[in-house]
């Protein structure tokens, strides 16, 4: 009887990987910096089955503006998820992008991101989002926040935060730390909090690794993600 949901949700995880490298090899000049974001969470204290859930992002950008004179650049922006919000749910979001750049003694950037999603699959839900990123060749510091409301099941609607803080180790950028921690809001907020570490193998390819404590249930749970993107 759970034969045909299996394979449904099989043939969309396939789709996303087949767009992703799409985006993210595309060499087209109207797409800017494409991306896969993969990662895999862990708990040692579930016993034989310790990977919670692989997670899956692929994101884009396409140029459509830009303001000489404040020095902002407007994109629009994509993005679609799998297993992120609720397993074997896939998520697709359309927004805009708010680029600014401060040229002083060290370049800084900033970045707004405004968006709204779909969710199908295990669960159906609307989604806003917004994300937030402010960094230079020493820090980046990153932040995504949505609110997801079920239609079926609207009394499950929750808010969730990840914020990372990274300060770069060496000059060129190839090993960072910092800490980062998620703030999930249900009936009651629940907060994991922790050290992660950011490791650049190449220009398109970076390992993080995460170590979060689970205040309610008093154990560390632990991630890496894999990041690629054609900047």
């Amino acid at each position: 009887m759970n034969k045909k949901p299996v394979k449904v949700k099989k043939i969309i995880l396939i789709l996303l990987i087949l767009c992703s490298s799409k985006f993210v090899f595309s060499q087209k000049s109207i797409v800017d910096a494409p991306g896969l974001y993969n990662s895999f969470q862990w708990n040692p204290n579930v016993g034989n089955s310790p990977i919670i859930a692989p997670q899956l992002w692929i994101y884009s950008k396409r140029r459509y503006n830009v303001d000489t004179v404040l020095g902002i650049k407007q994109q629009f922006y994509f993005e679609s998820r799998y297993n992120y919000e609720y397993n074997n749910t896939a998520s697709f979001y359309f927004g805009r992008s708010f680029q600014h750049q401060t040229k002083q003694t060290d370049t800084l950037f900033r970045e707004h991101i405004i968006m709204i999603g779909v969710l199908g699959g295990d669960t159906s839900a609307l989604s806003l989002g917004y994300n937030f990123s402010k960094y230079n060749k020493r820090f980046k510091f990153e932040t995504d926040n949505q609110f997801v409301y079920p239609l079926l099941h609207p009394e499950k609607k929750f808010f969730f935060d990840w914020t990372k803080f990274t300060h770069n180790i060496s000059c060129d950028t190839t090993f960072s730390v910092g800490v980062s921690w998620q703030l999930q809001f249900f009936t009651k907020p629940i907060t994991y909090i922790g050290p992660m570490v950011r490791l650049r193998l190449h220009e398109w390819l970076s390992i993080d690794g995460f170590c979060y404590y689970d205040f309610i249930k008093n154990q560390w749970v632990y991630a890496m993600a894999l990041d690629f993107e054609n900047k």
